[in-house]
């Protein structure tokens, strides 16, 4: 069991006696998607220890039960404690997307996609973004096919240096 006392509350978290780390034993709560059993848990841990995962955990658990204003705090405590940690980069700028706040989504979700420019997931939130508020040039192109991406390039700078492809002079192939 873990307790820690401090001016406002008294911490006690108590896992089953089959010696299973407590932070091991929240992430697979999450894992099978008992997100009200765990958030009780995520909270009183977040509370004793400063662990970056714990924090972004309890932010996406907040965000999924749908108390997107409460997972911004713990979230942002995750960017202090790990400010590489794309991922609560990541919530962080959905939750302002959902809450209407979009240049604060903005700046999270570039910091995400600087962190990982491979990260679909960071770049189609971004550009939807982006695009929503009247920035569509600003938007990235999300390639489907990260094996495409030479081709898709190629043809870009093409298209830069000669002008736009004419599908009426060189034909078309639909998906």
């Amino acid at each position: 069991a873990l307790v820690t006392v401090d001016d406002e509350h008294v911490r006690v978290l108590a896992i089953p006696e089959n010696s299973i780390e407590p932070k091991a034993y929240i992430l697979g709560l999450l894992q099978h998607r008992f997100l009200d059993d765990a958030l009780p848990l995520l909270q009183a841990m977040s509370g004793m220890v400063n662990d970056a995962d714990i924090e972004y955990n309890l932010g996406i658990c907040l965000s999924e039960l749908g108390r997107t204003e409460e997972c911004i705090v713990p979230l942002q405590h995750c960017i202090e404690l790990d400010p590489d940690h794309a991922n609560a980069h990541i919530g962080l700028g959905v939750a302002h997307a959902r809450l209407g706040n979009p240049d604060a989504a903005a700046v999270a979700l570039r910091r995400a996609v600087r962190l990982e420019p491979e990260n679909a997931y960071a770049k189609r939130n971004l550009a939807a973004i982006l695009a929503r508020n009247g920035k569509p040039q600003d938007a990235l192109a999300v390639i489907p096919d990260s094996c495409y991406a030479g081709v898709y390039q190629t043809v870009i700078d093409f298209c830069k240096a000669n002008g736009a492809l004419d599908p009426k002079t060189m034909g078309s192939v639909p998906n």
